[in-house]
């Protein structure tokens, strides 16, 4: 038979992104039930407890297709739990041939950078101007300096200087976002040092206020919000305020700008916290910053929005975070097809993406509610220990009044709505009611 005639092959390539996406929620990196892990044709043909999961050029006796086919994995009551479908026949077909044809693997060739010419990005494409160093300007300011000269060819020369008056609110606006108060401009007006101008400046960049001005923008960037922002889901990220303030303390503290990215990008990966002996106000801050690639929308809370799909659109969120911030690229373009104006292959949109794989997995997905890592200085567990207690009891007491007064309730509307119901009745319904739906028993259905 010719060779262009003869079937195509398939390779692990074909079975891989089926095996992912059905099956790795039970059988991957953090769960593997009966021992099993499909995140590998070797994992595969390991198996677990009940042997192989594949026999390659059998797929009647390999285990993975006799679960599949007999409807018990993935199992149906654990589908939405989950977030998974069951593979179609078409997807089962592509299962069965690969193994019939003995799970045949194409060997994957190592990423790695060479000296040959990339067909995909040109010289002239490397010169795009978010690739290039800032240059230092030798102008005091490079709009004076353009203004002067063109001022100058045209016989014209600058406005005199603004008044003081002007000088003391413009700076005020601009550097903490507010007019002076009376007194502070009464401070600078009346001023006789002859460098009054730069004592104010000093004295609005020492300001709190000047981070919470000038950290919103970076906010901004990042899509900071106090909820996830989602049509389905929008519930509130209870903690996100520790990041807003992490940016707000850094523009204080004039932090360095490649500190600042550092550790936004790979706070967890400076220091390994989980072995560290006593745990540092340096490593929480560290930690807290990496919300920086999780201010993205994320409806991936809900139980109808944690599909894949939908965890793609969180990645994809994140890259366009980190690439409009950072690189000056909108990086998302290239995620369905190469970059119609910037210098960037649909190729290069895939390994960016694979630098936060570990973070960011769409097959092995963590919602924000598991995401939380508890962590604590010493102080903070000492004042804990000291204020949570009390409050723990107060808590406990207001609570106990609730529920008290929720049954008083019940059952006042019980003896007006259906008064020649027994007493004994009565407060057997407000025991039904105090138990979930699905675990009621027959009788409390129909009491309820």
């Amino acid at each position: 038979m010719p060779a262009e005639q003869a079937e195509t092959r398939l390779t692990q390539h074909d079975v891989l992104p089926i095996v992912l996406l059905r099956c790795t929620t039970c059988h991957g990196a953090r769960i593997q039930r009966g021992g099993v892990d499909l995140r590998t044709p070797a994992a595969m043909k390991k198996g677990g407890k009940n042997g192989p999961a594949l026999v390659a050029g059998d797929p009647d006796n390999s285990l993975m297709i006799q679960r599949i086919e007999s409807n018990a994995c993935p199992p149906r009551d654990q589908l939405l739990k989950y977030f998974v479908r069951r593979p179609g026949d078409a997807e089962v077909r592509i299962l069965r041939k690969w193994i019939a044809e003995g799970a045949q693997e194409y060997e994957i060739l190592p990423d790695v950078a060479t000296t040959k010419p990339d067909p995909l990005v040109t010289d002239e494409d490397r010169q795009h101007w978010a690739f290039q160093p800032p240059r230092q300007s030798t102008e005091h300011s490079s709009i004076d300096g353009f203004l002067a000269e063109k001022l100058d060819a045209a016989g014209l020369a600058m406005a005199p200087e603004a008044g003081r008056d002007t000088l003391i609110r413009r700076a005020y606006i601009d550097l903490v976002g507010m007019p002076p108060s009376l007194t502070d401009w009464k401070k600078w007006h009346d001023s006789q040092h002859a460098d009054w101008y730069e004592q104010m400046i000093d004295e609005l960049l020492d300001s709190p206020r000047y981070g919470e001005r000038w950290g919103r923008y970076w906010l901004d960037l990042a899509g900071y919000a106090d909820s996830e922002g989602g049509v389905s889901a929008d519930p509130l990220r209870e903690v996100a305020w520790k990041y807003r303030d992490y940016v707000i303390t850094s523009f204080n503290n004039d932090k360095p700008y490649d500190q600042f990215l550092i550790e936004q990008l790979a706070g967890d990966e400076l220091v390994d916290v989980a072995n560290e002996p006593v745990v540092t106000q340096e490593m929480v801050d560290n930690l807290i910053a990496t919300g920086f690639l999780r201010m993205g929308i994320d409806q991936t809370g809900s139980r109808t929005m944690n599909f894949v799909p939908e965890r793609l659109g969180v990645i994809d969120d994140a890259i366009h975070v980190l690439g409009s911030s950072v690189m000056g690229l909108t990086l998302e373009c290239a995620r369905c097809h190469s970059h119609k104006y910037d210098p960037i292959p649909q190729r290069d949109y895939y390994r960016f993406k694979a630098i936060f794989q570990g973070a960011f997995d769409e097959h092995d997905w963590l919602t924000f509610k598991n995401r939380k890592l508890q962590i604590a200085t010493p102080e903070q567990r000492q004042r804990v220990a000291k204020v949570n207690p009390p409050l723990t009891a107060q808590i406990k007491k207001l609570d106990t009044q609730r529920k008290q007064a929720i049954a008083d309730y019940q059952r006042e509307l019980l003896r007006q709505h259906y008064p020649d119901q027994s007493a004994a009745d009565r407060e057997e319904t407000i025991r039904a009611l105090k138990v979930a739906d699905n675990n009621r028993t027959l009788p409390q259905r129909i009491l309820v």
